[in-house]
């Protein structure tokens, strides 16, 4: 008998990155069973509070308990503002809880000492920052941060209008690519920038959904 693998992803927005990052997941981990749990009321509160409160993280941890209720295997989360949830998730449960970004963290300090962050919504800078540094840490390295906000990109993508979005990430790429040697695309639904930002920017641009499914794949060993 054949045992399937299966992945829960839990997103805080239902947003383009919900069948985005699926499709992805599937062309990487064609053999395994994908389980999405999307909840749109976390960023909407983690907007409003400019950080994740006790409610949050308890609502957060719900959904992974129902993943794990299910089956899942291992627990992705999909928003970075969350991030330093999975963290402590990460040693409270029975399964590996992982964030969308560390597979990128993970090849952007291969890259280079000058890394840029660029975020669309402003609650993702300071966790994705406080990660990188972490992770830098733990390799024994101290790379220089530059991180900037794409102001109104998250709310133009949620407004359908994708033009806007993509003009605002790619206007702030080419400023970060003057102090960066790579730039990470702090939210997953910048996804879809990653290939013709790295025609015109002269640095490595790296976003998440891709390096996270083949850290999965890796982790599980398929």
């Amino acid at each position: 008998m054949v045992f399937v693998k299966k992945i829960a992803v839990i997103y805080t927005s239902l947003g383009p990155l919900v069948e985005s990052f699926y499709k992805v997941l599937k062309e990487t981990l064609d053999e395994c069973e994908i389980i999405r749990i999307a909840d749109d009321s976390l960023i909407r509160d983690v907007k409003k509070l400019g950080a994740p409160d006790e409610n949050i993280k308890k609502r957060t941890f719900l959904h992974i308990e129902s993943a794990i209720e299910a089956g899942a295997d291992m627990v992705i989360i999909a928003c970075s503002s969350v991030g330093e949830v999975a963290q402590e998730a990460d040693a409270k449960y029975p399964v590996p809880v992982v964030r969308i970004d560390e597979g990128m963290m993970d090849r952007a300090l291969d890259t280079g000492d000058r890394i840029g962050v660029i975020a669309s919504l402003g609650t993702t800078i300071t966790p994705t920052v406080n990660f990188l540094q972490a992770k830098a840490a733990q390799r024994g390295k101290d790379p220089r941060i530059v991180s900037c906000v794409a102001e109104g990109a998250y709310e133009a993508l949620n407004a359908g209008d994708s033009a806007k979005h993509d003009a605002l990430i790619t206007e702030a790429a080419k400023k970060l690519a003057k102090e960066a040697d790579v730039i990470l695309l702090a939210q997953g639904s910048m996804a879809r920038l990653e290939e013709p930002l790295n025609k015109v920017i002269p640095v490595p641009v790296l976003s998440s959904p891709k390096n996270c499914a083949l850290a999965v794949k890796k982790a599980l060993g398929l």
